[in-house]
């Protein structure tokens, strides 16, 4: 994981978890995980997750990342 910055904290982080990768808009994923991730990325009629929805949701997965020495 590369380390953050200034800039990083200004911005919010890609919407896939586990992505601390900054991106323009919250509830968008980074152009790392759209390249790696290509058409497994769908759109959705749904809205964007919020920042507060994307942090609920992630806890989950950051405590299981710190169980196996991730974090």
């Amino acid at each position: 994981m590369m380390a953050r910055t200034h800039l990083d904290v200004l911005l919010p982080d890609c919407v896939l978890p586990g992505c601390r990768q900054p991106v323009a808009t919250v509830g968008e994923p980074c152009d790392g995980c759209r390249d790696a991730f290509g058409d497994m990325l769908q759109p959705t009629d749904r809205p964007l997750l919020t920042a507060h929805q994307i942090a609920e949701r992630d806890r989950t997965v950051e405590h299981a990342y710190a169980r196996r020495g991730f974090a």
